[in-house]
């Protein structure tokens, strides 16, 4: 199962709920079928999406925060390349289900979060291309994303 199927139907090993039972899902940018159309343009890829999901503590967000949260990170992400080189897909999950037992029986909190997906295609080129290699190289290739984006905020 790849990104595109988990976003739809959010089916993930422990866990029963659909992603219609566990969210009420938001696109914010681009079009997922688009996304995926374009991550399958390079075959033999194990991921052929930068993915990051960006999570709140908070219960209640607006719609209008979601959104200016993924425009920030857009940019930030996107900021080594030009226009129309990459394409960026994001869509918020807000939750109906707060909290449920995994088959475990543990309890699993959920919190409205942004998942952010970006084929790792140069629209440009047709080439091979992944932002977070971009912002590695930049700012030091043994740093976690969130190191990475703390280096570039302090820059």
């Amino acid at each position: 199962m790849g990104l595109p199927e988990y976003l739809r139907t959010g089916r993930m090993h422990g866990r029963e709920f659909t992603r219609d039972q566990l969210d009420h899902r938001l696109e914010i940018a681009g079009d997922l079928d688009i996304a995926e159309s374009i991550a399958s343009t390079i075959g033999g890829m194990a991921e052929p999406f930068d993915h990051i999901t960006i999570s709140f503590a908070e219960t209640n967000i607006s719609p209008e925060l979601l959104e200016a949260y993924t425009k920030d990170f857009q940019d930030f992400m996107l900021s080594a390349f030009g226009p129309g080189e990459l394409y960026f897909y994001a869509e918020a999950h807000i939750p109906k289900i707060q909290i449920y037992r995994d088959k475990e029986r543990n309890k699993v909190f959920r919190y409205p979060h942004i998942h952010i997906a970006v084929p790792k295609v140069n629209l440009l080129t047709g080439g091979r291309e992944s932002a977070f290699e971009m912002l590695s190289v930049a700012y030091g290739s043994k740093m976690t994303t969130w190191e990475l984006i703390k280096a570039s905020r302090s820059n």
